[in-house]
């Protein structure tokens, strides 16, 4: 636990950091897909969708739980979400909100 309050400061400014990240770059670029890979856009709404598995591994740790919270490894929502057809702001905007509204409860 003594690395906790680090974490908490790299979680909750984890939303400011993407949205730097992603300010500015040409939309063409943000939803390039190289090689068959998820694109820059896919991968932030991929950190989206993944929030609700993070909050809950999170509580795991805080409350000492044996085994954590099973991730889904097919990652289908990401796949079908369509990111690439969003806004950015949209994708940045529901990252923040998640994020956020863990800490805030």
């Amino acid at each position: 636990m003594d690395e906790y309050p680090h974490l908490h400061v790299r979680l909750w400014g984890s939303p400011a950091r993407l949205e730097e990240m992603l300010r500015r770059v040409w939309r063409g670029v943000l939803i390039e897909k190289l090689g068959g890979k998820w694109s820059a856009q896919e991968h932030a709404g991929h950190l989206a969708n993944l929030e609700p598995l993070w909050m809950a591994r999170v509580n795991d740790f805080l409350t000492d739980v044996n085994t954590l919270t099973v991730a889904g490894l097919t990652n289908c929502k990401t796949d079908e979400a369509n990111h690439n057809s969003r806004k950015p702001e949209e994708i940045l905007a529901q990252f923040r909100s998640a994020r956020l509204a863990c800490w805030m409860a």
